[in-house]
């Protein structure tokens, strides 16, 4: 899926994009476009060897989701540029279409690194959180381990899900309320890459699909 399939217009239809998140099971989403791309070619009028200048601008929008949370994030915007001098012979000398396009993949690139330092900041605010993926018995295994930083000893909170809030005359998806605590897990074992299980350290009624925090 892309981009358009979320977006219309100018407006991101939430409530399709989170229902696509869970059911991938990723806890966020970034979507971006290119909002505008501009594209420039100057050169000089006199001389046989003329130096001709092109330029391309390229304007990125990006948003991230919290897909538990049911919430947008973040939004940045920002631009980036690539500049290509050459030296041309005939007057009515123009870049060629592979050119123009290796410049704008460079714009865009650009772009990109721009952005990138403002949304790992905004991925640093966001509280780490992850799901009950399975229960055993007295065993619940959770969808996140050592690839996400936990390690065997941790205590982690239980939280339900929370209710989505809808708008009651528009139907848009607003997010999602608080869970309320259930209790707490201790990681006492790794699953595979990026999972663990986890025995109860206090509370009960655990259910899959419950929001697991650390302590």
């Amino acid at each position: 899926m892309t981009t358009r399939d979320f977006v219309d217009g100018d407006t991101v239809r939430v409530e399709q994009l989170i229902r696509e998140g869970r059911r991938r099971g990723v806890a966020t989403i970034i979507i971006g476009r290119i909002s505008q791309v501009t594209f420039r070619h100057d050169r000089e009028e006199v001389g046989v060897l003329r130096q001709a200048r092109t330029l391309a601008a390229v304007e990125v929008e990006a948003k991230l989701f919290d897909v538990m949370g049911g919430r947008e994030i973040h939004a940045v915007r920002r631009m980036g540029t690539a500049m290509d001098k050459n030296v041309i012979v005939f007057k009515d000398q123009q870049p060629t279409e592979e050119s123009k396009r290796e410049l704008i993949h460079e714009a865009l690139r650009s772009a990109v690194q721009n952005m990138q330092a403002e949304l790992a900041v905004a991925f640093d605010k966001m509280d780490w959180q992850g799901r009950v993926a399975k229960i055993l018995g007295n065993k619940i295994f959770i969808n996140a381990g050592k690839a996400s930083g936990l390690i065997t000893g941790d205590i982690l909170r239980v939280l339900s899900a929370g209710e989505e809030i809808v708008d009651p005359v528009t139907r848009a998806f607003l997010g999602r309320s608080p869970g309320q605590m259930k209790g707490t897990l201790e990681v006492s074992e790794y699953v595979g890459a990026d999972s663990a299980m986890t025995t109860i350290h206090s509370g009960g009624n655990f259910q899959e699909g419950d929001v697991v925090r650390l302590y």
